[in-house]
């Protein structure tokens, strides 16, 4: 059976992280790829943003990270349900 995308970019991860070289390879690159992107500006930094910009923004955090909060604790819940249908 084929391996859906997600799949296939799941095992790729796991085979970038498994080695620490690797890995530390690829957290560099991608700390240049941030500052480059920075500096010319794709990313705007809240320093440099206006204040109605920052309120934007730091709505979206809260939203998610309200989100990220409700999935983890359901998920918590359930792993707890289910060790004790065991």
């Amino acid at each position: 059976m084929a391996l859906s995308a997600g799949e296939k970019q799941r095992r790729y991860r796991q085979r970038r992280d498994a080695d620490p070289q690797k890995r530390a390879a690829y957290l560099q690159k991608e700390k240049i790829k941030y500052a480059k992107d920075k500096e010319q500006g794709k990313i705007k930094v809240v320093a440099n943003m206006t204040e109605r910009e920052k309120r934007k923004v730091r709505k979206e955090w809260r939203t998610y990270k309200r989100q990220r909060n409700i999935i983890k604790s359901l998920l918590t819940i359930l792993k707890h349900h289910l060790r004790h249908l065991k």
